[in-house]
């Protein structure tokens, strides 16, 4: 999979481009980061590989840990962040639809 530039610091990420229009990312988050609000014009399925996070959603906090999932239906703004410690990473698959 190519690796892609991720807006976020200490975030990097690769993605897979489906025939259909759908994307398949995997991040890997080396330090603790929020990404900045945003939205997408499709639906967002994501599931927590290894790690915790915390999905914010019109004020709501929503910690997911690895094992768990969230779909995110499509021009719903959101953000994602993760705390970590310098000796350990996390990742999360991000499935558009």
């Amino acid at each position: 999979m190519p690796r892609i530039v991720q807006a976020t610091p200490g975030v990097e990420g690769y993605v897979f481009d489906g025939a259909d229009g759908s994307q398949m990312a995997f991040w890997t988050c080396h330090q603790t980061a929020v990404s900045a609000e945003h939205a997408h014009e499709y639906d967002e399925y994501i599931i927590v590989a290894q790690g915790c996070y915390t999905l914010l959603i019109g004020g709501r906090r929503t910690p997911i840990e690895a094992g768990q999932e969230y779909f995110i239906p499509s021009i719903t703004r959101s953000a994602l962040s993760r705390q970590t410690s310098p000796r350990t990473s996390s990742g999360v698959f991000s499935l558009h639809l």
